[in-house]
């Protein structure tokens, strides 16, 4: 169907995709900092809140959450709490959950079982019979020391566990390391099967402090580094032997054009045989501290090249963009909890897809609608089958710095223009990619008059006041793609006109196209 809008010369502005849904703390706690650890996987998610004090000041907490398919919400299922609890364990700062084993690891990087501030890490299995999770091991290392920061991060991986401590000083002084842990089903304990450290460590590099470990590679950043001048960075790879069981380093890494105070490796991922680490104080692209993030790809030959450095369309001084990145696949997430969007520091995650040319490109933008300043978000979060969860722990919709955790739906779904040609045919041509196949989709629009306030949370659809549905209902092909060709007479130019699809109740990103 041909749709007549009222558009003149046409300018399209960054994509924009505001929360499907929110979840706070069911016993709100003022500067509880909820969500400042977050993960999600299949159905549940766990949100820790590393100022809780439930048991002690500072001491923490984490809840868990199941997705309800009836109700279209998360529930509220049970609130960890340590058993040796302590003032300022900080204890679910970092959090990860393995939905298929059943597990939950909380870190507790103020814990002080060797030492104040040498830190631990909880693991929580389900109890079958009850539903619930109950705490199977404390992983306390063999040689801890106080100040080290020990579960500072921690993930699962089947019967793997790795725990960064990026305050250790084998090296020196806060030079790092990480600590493999592994199940020994025969007794049912996990073990500390090997150290990392790096090959080339010195004090201060900070090495393993927001790591990624799946399917026998491991990730480890490094990020004050000095290879390439001061706090430039650089990260490590290593693969598990499967002949002794060992980590062994594949390669390390740097930005191509690294340069003083980067901070390349801050944070890593790996999927199969694609990397990706933040660069979140790199300069180049719009100022200090704008930052970047870099992709690498594995050849043929084992080798690990850059393939890609990635930057904000809509880049600033103080972005960070970078502080934390996750990739799966062609798809690639990236936080900056500098972002000035919304308000002040109120953060963003931007969502990235390789196309078919091998070519990088931003198609999304994730923001809070009541994001304010300071909130930092994006600062961790965690993706699940295009799924992202988002921590805020700053937050003050339920009162000062409570906190508060954002899920954005169909992340990799984005809605784009496809066709711009106002002075030859006036035709605006707009594309919906990567969805669900053969689901039906619709698109609304909004001509937004000058002076019109942007108000998020009145509208369910648009996020915008009063949408309008444009045709019929499009069915998804194949490839989850539709496509809208409309008639672009020269008329009202200085309006802005917002697009967003909807597919199954489940919005796509905010498209504004403004018009000159």
């Amino acid at each position: 169907m041909i749709n007549t809008l009222l558009l003149s010369a046409i300018a399209i502005a960054s994509p924009q995709k505001f929360e499907d849904h929110s979840i706070y703390p069911p016993d709100q706690s003022v500067g509880a900092y909820f969500a400042h650890g977050v993960s999600i996987d299949n159905g549940l998610a766990v949100v820790g809140a590393s100022q809780d004090a439930t048991q002690a000041i500072g001491g923490g907490s984490a809840y868990v959450y199941e997705w309800d398919n009836v109700s279209k919400d998360w529930i509220h299922l049970q609130k960890l709490l340590p058993i040796d609890w302590r003032a300022y364990m900080k204890f679910g700062m970092f959090v990860w959950v393995d939905e298929a084993n059943d597990r939950i690891a909380i870190g507790a990087r103020g814990d002080d079982p060797q030492g104040a501030k040498s830190g631990s890490v909880y693991l929580y299995k389900r109890n079958t019979a009850t539903g619930l999770f109950e705490q199977e091991q404390k992983l306390i290392r063999w040689d801890g020391a106080e100040d080290q920061h020990y579960g500072s991060s921690v993930i699962l991986d089947g019967d793997w566990a790795m725990v960064g401590c990026y305050k250790d000083d084998d090296n020196g002084h806060y030079s790092g390391s990480v600590y493999f842990w592994k199940l020994d089903h025969s007794t049912g304990t996990w073990l500390n099967v090997q150290k990392l450290t790096a090959y080339d460590g010195l004090e201060g590099d900070k090495f393993g402090r927001y790591n990624y470990l799946k399917d026998g590679v491991a990730v480890i950043g490094a990020s004050r580094d000095d290879n390439f001048g001061t706090d430039s960075g650089s990260a490590y790879i290593y693969r598990l032997d499967p002949v002794d069981e060992k980590f062994k380093l594949e390669a390390h890494v740097f930005g191509a054009d690294a340069n003083n105070r980067d901070r390349f490796g801050i944070s890593s991922w790996v999927d199969g045989d694609v990397a990706i680490f933040g660069a979140y104080w790199d300069k180049d692209p719009a100022g200090a501290e704008s930052g970047s993030a870099y992709i690498f790809r594995r050849d043929q030959n084992g080798n690990w090249n850059q393939e890609a450095k990635l930057e904000a369309s809509d880049g600033q001084e103080e972005q960070f963009f970078g502080c934390y990145v996750q990739i799966y696949g062609d798809t690639a997430y990236i936080g900056a909890y500098g972002d000035d969007e919304v308000a002040v520091n109120s953060g963003a995650v931007y969502v990235f897809k390789r196309d078919s040319s091998g070519t990088w490109n931003e198609i999304n933008k994730l923001l809070s609608w009541d994001g304010s300043a300071e909130d930092n978000s994006g600062r961790f979060f965690d993706v699940w089958e295009g799924h992202v969860l988002v921590g805020n722990r700053f937050n003050d919709f339920m009162g000062p710095d409570v906190g508060a955790a954002v899920e954005f739906k169909g992340a990799e779904t984005h809605l784009v223009v496809n066709k711009v040609n106002p002075s030859a045919g006036k035709k605006l041509g707009l594309m919906l990619a990567d969805g669900d196949p053969s689901r039906q989709t619709i698109l609304f629009a909004d001509i937004a008059r000058r002076g019109r306030n942007f108000n998020a949370q009145h509208n369910v659809l648009l996020d915008i006041m009063n949408p309008n549905r444009l045709g019929s209902a499009n069915v998804l092909d194949s490839n989850g793609s539709t496509s809208w060709n409309f008639l672009v007479p020269a008329t009202l130019a200085g309006v802005s006109v917002y697009f967003q699809a909807a597919i199954n109740g489940i919005k796509t990103n905010r498209l504004l196209v403004n018009i000159q």
